[in-house]
């Protein structure tokens, strides 16, 4: 198959490029390295083609317009992916996810591409719905990110039925595993972001508000399975959306407690910081439907596999 990875060099995008080229797939990434690296990718890979542009400029991708021809399907990652930074500058979320969002439409409807998996995120279930959350919830978005992933799941649903693509929406439940991104000062991915404080900045883990906060923490190779999973049984869906997560939560005080046992430090090694506006306070998700219809289930937690995330680490940063 001939696959478009937008975000391609990011955290989950280039991991999932990775299974695509291993697979046989030829895939062309589209990412402008906002928050992506080249040396995620296999330049020297004849599968692979890199096109350095942003989504949101619709002349740059019509101009490569020839290499999307015989696309067969779009897996959907490029996105302004954080909570906080799209509170202080909204326009962040909706230029990148919405505007982004509708050129990629417009791409499919153009050349011809029956097929799109979406990165969404379980944030857009906000603070009304109880746990576990489930995809029949009302949506609750709490900021511009949740917003903006949710107006990108109805654009799909309505692409869907007025242009005849097939299209499925992942909402992903707080992913964690190598290449995540952890240079994004403090509001980086939990998990990462303590294993930094620790070992690259020599200071305690920081605790949001009072840490009793509950987070489902999913592995980045159980999403890639589901965006495999979703785009080889994506025919025939139109916009349906599915919970990619543990259905299993932890505390962000849980979060600290096992870095720093893995590190074998003292648990009082913690340092509490402020709580921030328009977060959720508990995630957890009900996977019956990605279970049921896509065939996929979680194999990796967090508890269980903190000793590999942590040798992980010592080895990207080459800790002894």
């Amino acid at each position: 198959m001939k696959y478009i990875v937008t975000g391609g060099a990011g955290f989950i995008g280039s991991n999932l490029v990775d299974r695509l080229i291993s697979d046989g797939h030829e895939v062309i990434v589209i990412d402008n390295l906002s928050s992506g690296f080249l040396e995620y990718l296999l330049l020297n890979n004849d599968k692979l083609t890199f096109l350095p542009i942003n989504i949101v400029n619709w002349q740059d991708l019509e101009r490569e317009k020839e290499i999307f021809k015989n696309v067969d399907g779009v897996f959907h990652l490029a996105a302004q992916s954080r909570i906080q930074p799209a509170i202080k500058d909204p326009s962040l979320a909706h230029n990148n996810n919405i505007t982004g969002m509708f050129n990629v439409l417009e791409l499919m409807r153009y050349c011809n591409i029956p097929r799109i998996v979406f990165s969404s995120s379980s944030s857009i279930y906000g603070l009304k719905n109880g746990s576990p959350q489930i995809e029949t919830m009302e949506p609750d978005p709490l900021n511009p990110y949740a917003m903006s992933k949710y107006f990108g799941e109805k654009y799909i649903e309505i692409w869907c039925k007025l242009y005849g693509i097939s299209g499925i929406s992942l909402r992903y439940f707080n992913v964690w595993g190598p290449r995540e991104v952890v240079h994004l000062n403090d509001v980086a991915p939990v998990v990462g972001l303590f294993f930094r404080k620790i070992l690259k900045e020599n200071e305690p883990p920081t605790i949001i508000g009072d840490g009793t906060q509950l987070r489902d923490m999913t592995h980045v190779s159980d999403v890639i399975e589901a965006n495999i999973l979703a785009m080889e049984k994506c025919d025939g869906f139109k916009g349906d959306i599915f919970n990619i997560g543990t259905t299993r939560n932890y505390s962000i005080l849980q979060f600290a407690d096992m870095v720093l046992d893995t590190l074998k430090l003292d648990r009082s090694y913690k340092k509490f910081i402020p709580a921030r506006p328009a977060e959720l306070r508990e995630t957890r998700a009900n996977n019956t439907k990605a279970k049921m219809l896509l065939g996929w289930e979680p194999k990796i937690f967090l508890d269980e596999f903190i000793d590999q995330h942590r040798d992980y680490y010592l080895d990207k940063w080459k800790i002894k």
